[in-house]
């Protein structure tokens, strides 16, 4: 699921590429035309919380059981 994939890449010290790219420190222009939607967007709309919130979040697996479970 794509909330463990993020946990995974936020508590995982070899993913700070990841990281960055997820917390939008790479900078960079977006191409011409309509924006994607990206999965991180889906998440901040699935659990009705920011971006910041979420990456606090995923840190904790206990977190991240309950907020799948109350998806669910």
């Amino acid at each position: 699921m794509k909330l463990e994939y993020l946990g995974h890449i936020m508590r995982g010290e070899k993913y700070e590429l990841l990281r960055n790219i997820m917390q939008g420190k790479i900078k960079g222009r977006r191409s011409v035309g309509r924006r994607k939607i990206s999965w991180l967007r889906n998440l901040r709309e699935w659990f009705g919380c920011s971006s910041i919130e979420l990456f606090r979040r995923v840190t904790n697996k206990i977190i991240i059981a309950r907020m799948i479970s109350n998806l669910r």
